[in-house]
């Protein structure tokens, strides 16, 4: 067309920035007897690389993936935030650190509700503050050395923390780390919290100290990137 011009492409893990994590993001229980089954997900569900990408429409496309949002309108919630760094940090006179592998229970999580004047209501979604991405915007020495660690803090991966937020009836959960549970997880199996709908590396920054003293619910809109994972 005699046109000249420039554009920008963009390519990038979404696992790697704010992100929701599909019902079928995580697979457990492979069968051994097929090489290329990557495990079961939830309600039996067994994605594969070819059915992942098959499907040109939503309603041609069975499986529990985040593009189903998109169809029914996304998300618009009630959320509450448990900033558990100050928390401890608070309670212990200490310095806290993300990566230190800490495994916030139960009790920790209605302790930190109680002390910072949160009040849950059905449908709220959850949000954890554990400073990992504040941390992982300006990485020290120190911070690098503890990366060799492989752990990260967050919420106890047990069968407690799901049914507690089963009761509480969450309807999402969301922390600021790559994953909301702590790892290692401690299941032999590899498993870690069979939790879902479940955000990570959201970022949570205290735009005034005093504000966070008591976290006030807040209207929690998410729009997810038209994506099947």
């Amino acid at each position: 067309m005699g046109v000249n011009g420039w554009d920008d492409e963009l390519s990038f893990n979404t696992q790697f920035s704010s992100q929701w994590d599909s019902l079928c993001h995580f697979t457990h229980s492979p069968l051994a007897s097929d090489p290329e089954d990557m495990g079961a997900t939830y309600n039996g569900f067994r994605p594969t690389k070819k059915g992942l990408e098959s499907p040109l429409t939503t309603s041609a496309n069975p499986l529990p993936t985040i593009d189903h949002w998109h169809a029914r309108g996304c998300l618009v919630a009630r959320g509450v935030l448990l900033d558990y760094k100050r928390y401890i940090e608070e309670k212990t006179g200490e310095k806290y650190h993300p990566l230190d592998g800490h495994r916030i229970t139960v009790a920790e999580l209605e302790a930190v509700a109680e002390k910072q004047g949160v009040e849950f209501k059905e449908g709220d979604v959850l949000l954890v503050r554990t400073g990992y991405t504040e941390m992982l915007g300006a990485p020290t020495p120190e911070d690098f050395g503890k990366f060799a660690s492989q752990t990260l803090s967050g919420v106890h991966g047990a069968v407690e923390t799901a049914r507690w937020v089963w009761d509480r009836r969450f309807s999402a959960v969301a922390g600021d780390a790559h994953a909301f549970e702590a790892l290692p997880p401690v299941g032999e199996d590899g498993a870690a919290l069979p939790l879902s709908e479940l955000g990570e590396l959201f970022l949570f920054i205290p735009i005034d100290d005093s504000l966070l003293r008591v976290s006030r619910p807040f209207p929690v809109t998410p729009r997810p990137p038209f994506c099947p994972f």
